[in-house]
């Protein structure tokens, strides 16, 4: 499995967790009051948290009634999740320093503080962070598969998908796009091709029937054939629209590079193995795979040609689209 950006800010919450999960009852709200901001400034998992919130507004009531001292059981793993966030959220607000023993105290038959203490974590802590944890780590599994597609395309069909391009480059990146569905069809990814959004159409929806969804576009980079910047910032535009209308915090946009021109994309978050744009706490992960074997010599003859593409490039036309639209 490919190690990246992901994993890194994964161990990150784990350590924090670890130490939440060990403090004396004394020190619980001011620890999770540290935590929970450490988590707000983390631009990944901000974003998590947020689409958490929107998706789980329908428990806020169910929430006050716990901090209110009336305990409530959960159905159903959804709702601990949901419910469990907005308990956070009012114990966070909130200034009386033994909030979170008191609430954990309704579940349980001891007046101990250390036992309360834990049953708060138990029942309102650990859902919320394994919810944070599966979707990071959703996040980098998603990117293995995409890695390995990347190597069995540049490996082994190099030249196949080459040709499919160029034999029709009007439909060469449905047809490229295509592609890349059955490989994720093969590896046991269920997804729905096209589905609508509020914004337009999404190449690739995992998942369309309950969240978490996973969102992937395909683009083409050929600036010969006026598929260059503009059509990669345009791609992930679309992008981070659908994330904006289906609630997610991450998604992936696979280029697939047709041209011997060379595409550097200079992140500000790029990571060892993928680079990343962060806009508004969505997650945008770009992955070029090279179709175009004339790089090689292109570039031994000195006369490569290079397109670079930066944060800034990507979020004018974000932000120049969503004016548009406003």
């Amino acid at each position: 499995m490919n190690t990246d950006y992901v994993q890194a800010v994964r161990l990150k919450p784990q350590k924090r967790f670890s130490r939440l999960n060990s403090v004396h009852p004394t020190l619980l709200h001011s620890s999770l009051q540290q935590f929970w901001t450490w988590c707000r400034q983390q631009s990944s998992i901000r974003g998590i948290l947020e689409d958490l919130g929107a998706i789980s507004d329908r428990y806020a009531e169910d929430a006050q009634k716990i901090v209110g001292k009336t305990p409530l059981q959960f159905e159903n793993e959804a709702e601990s999740v949901g419910i469990s966030y907005w308990v956070i959220e009012a114990c966070v607000a909130d200034e009386y320093p033994m909030k979170e023993p008191k609430i954990g105290h309704q579940y349980g038959s001891s007046a101990d503080n250390t036992e309360s203490a834990d049953l708060f974590r138990s029942y309102f802590v650990e859902p919320v962070y394994e919810y944070i944890d599966e979707e990071l780590d959703d996040q980098r599994g998603i990117l293995a598969i995409l890695h390995r597609y990347k190597h069995r395309c540049e490996w082994f069909r190099q030249d196949e998908l080459l040709s499919l391009w160029s034999g029709d480059t009007s439909r060469g990146e449905k047809h490229l796009a295509r592609d890349m569905y059955e490989y994720l069809y093969d590896q046991g990814l269920d997804f729905t091709i096209e589905p609508v959004s509020a914004s337009g159409e999404i190449d690739l929806l995992g998942s369309q029937a309950t969240p978490p969804r996973v969102m992937a576009e395909g683009k083409i980079f050929n600036p010969e054939n006026d598929q260059g910047k503009g059509n990669i910032a345009s791609g992930v535009a679309q992008l981070y629209r659908y994330l904006c209308d289906f609630n997610e915090s991450a998604g992936y946009l696979v280029i697939f590079k047709t041209s011997p021109t060379e595409l550097r994309l200079v992140l500000s978050a790029e990571a060892s193995a993928t680079p990343l744009l962060i806009h508004n706490n969505k997650a945008m992960f770009l992955l070029v795979i090279d179709l175009c074997p004339e790089a090689i010599s292109a570039s031994h003859s000195k006369k490569l040609k290079v397109v670079e593409i930066a944060d800034h490039d990507l979020v004018e036309v974000i932000e120049a689209e969503a004016d548009a639209a406003s």
